[in-house]
């Protein structure tokens, strides 16, 4: 029905365009037309006058029967439907026929006639023409010879409405042919125009819609050679043949890039838990050392705890102060269980102030701090971020560590200090705040020259068996997954800033 109501809507609007062109081209034509007649009338009304003036050379400019009948007779032949005949002092002598022309501008046009002694054609009045209002007669006005003497002088009148009758005769056949056309052009147009463009065009959009359910189907089948859809459909043919062809390459590259992914991403995955298994040997050979402090505690209390002349209150000193001691331990070891603790790669709202507590809480058990003071200064008011917690822990220990080890390669005593700050975003389309966390030490620094080099895997600054070379590595993959950057600024023999922005998260 779609394919019907354009089809014809094409087709007659086509139809409109010629039939508009056609009238304009009457319109042109009715105006050259109506000029041409107007013209033609005025030369026959010369020639009526030369009569005119041949039938009074033998009486002058005295009337008989013979002449008034011949005049008249004149006037009959011709269309003109009033003549009048004037001496040279204007004074009407003859009158025939009728007219609606006022008698003073018939005798001020025979004035000027006579005045220039030559013939005098004019248009005047107003009636209705054929599409609008036009002059309503013709009025020549001409001087009479006799013997080349001037002695007369003649004006006749044409009503033109006998033109405009003819010509709107002749329009109104023209619009009926107008309208014939624009029927049999609508209706023979539709047949042809659907056979040759709709047709085709509705098998393509079927073709197309069925070829996008999967199966196989030929566009255009069965076209005359030569025809511009037939070409379109060999070409869309052809490229229908190709995609099929390459929908199963295209199905192995994207089951490709998939595995490659899953791969690419398991490999991340091992590269941080290699960097979390290095850390977490150096933390369990400090933390060994730290347990064993508490354990001989333990000992010498329960040894003091056997003795039988020691007091209720006594003993009861002894079991508090070997529940601190054996809560020290557990806390010890929960805060190394909970850094060792695999990812759950669960992402949202974390604090940044409670992971840097934790993490100065475990430092303060590890002999790498012994000559290294850590100071927090947490001035930030918003300090919750959209990451995993394990794994932003895990960067925050890892540039701690690399802090630590700076400075105690100095060879002195040293600090390691952590601030937060916010600051808004630089851009206009961003309404969030930023977290900046920064992490300065006082240690031997990086050279300038290798500055750009920290964050690839496998670069490291310390001897041989002393890193792993992934731990900045990690660190930068860590906190470009959680929307932010890292930078590091630093002067050999002065120390390292290493700065973290992340995104500030305020929803849940």
């Amino acid at each position: 029905m779609f394919y019907r109501r354009l089809n014809f809507n094409i087709c007659f609007n086509l139809s409109l365009l010629l039939a508009a062109a056609m009238l304009l081209i009457n319109f042109v034509s009715i105006g050259v037309a109506q000029r041409l007649l107007i013209r033609n009338k005025a030369t026959e009304g010369s020639l009526l006058i030369r009569a005119i003036e041949q039938r009074l050379q033998p009486s002058g400019s005295k009337a008989s029967g013979n002449l008034l009948d011949a005049l008249e007779a004149l006037l009959q032949e011709s269309d003109y439907t009033y003549a009048v005949i004037f001496d040279l002092n204007l004074i009407e002598r003859f009158a025939l026929g009728k007219t609606d022309v006022p008698h003073g501008e018939i005798v001020l046009a025979m004035k000027k006639a006579l005045a220039s002694r030559q013939p005098n054609t004019e248009l005047m009045g107003a009636t209705w023409g054929v599409l609008w209002r036009q002059k309503a007669v013709l009025m020549q006005s001409a001087p009479l010879y006799n013997d080349g003497i001037l002695t007369a002088g003649v004006s006749i009148v044409f009503p033109l409405q006998q033109i405009y009758q003819q010509l709107r005769h002749s329009q109104m056949v023209f619009f009926l042919y107008i309208l014939i056309n624009l029927i049999l052009l609508s209706f023979i147009g539709r047949h042809r125009f659907s056979r040759l463009t709709i047709d085709p065009l509705k098998k393509l959009l079927e073709t197309t819609e069925a070829n996008t359910e999967g199966r196989e189907t030929l566009f255009l089948g069965g076209e005359k050679d030569g025809n511009e859809f037939n070409q379109l459909s060999n070409a869309l043919n052809q490229m229908l043949n190709r995609i099929s062809k390459d929908q199963e390459n295209v199905k192995l590259s994207i089951h490709s890039l998939r595995q490659a992914n899953l791969d690419l991403k398991k490999a991340q995955n091992d590269i941080i838990s290699a960097e979390k298994l290095a850390s977490v040997g150096r933390f369990s050979a400090g933390i060994a050392h730290e347990i064993g402090n508490p354990l001989a505690i333990i000992v010498g209390y329960l040894e003091l705890l056997k003795r039988k002349d020691i007091s209720p209150s006594e003993r009861e000193d002894f079991i508090t102060r070997t529940e601190s001691e054996i809560s020290r331990i557990h806390r010890i070891i929960r805060q190394l269980l909970d850094f060792s603790r695999p990812s759950s790669n669960t992402i949202g709202r974390i604090s940044v102030h409670d992971i840097l507590s934790d993490i100065s809480t475990i430092f303060q058990y590890q002999p790498l701090m012994r000559h290294v003071e850590l100071k927090l200064s947490l001035s930030a008011r918003e300090d919750g971020v959209r990451a995993d917690a394990s794994l932003l822990r895990q960067a925050f220990i890892n540039l701690a560590i690399n802090a630590a080890d700076a400075v105690n390669q100095a060879g002195k005593t040293g600090a390691l200090v952590v601030e937060t700050l916010n600051f808004p975003s630089n851009h206009a389309n961003e309404t969030h705040q930023w977290l900046e966390v920064t992490f300065t030490d006082n240690g031997i620094g990086i050279p300038a020259d290798q500055l750009n080099f920290i964050f690839e895997p496998f670069y490291t600054s310390k001897a041989p068996g002393k890193g792993t070379g992934l731990g900045l590595s990690v660190c930068y993959m860590i906190i470009e997954a959680a929307g932010g950057r890292i930078e590091a600024r630093s002067e050999e023999g002065i120390g390292t800033k290493m700065i973290i922005d992340l995104p500030v998260c305020n929803g849940e």
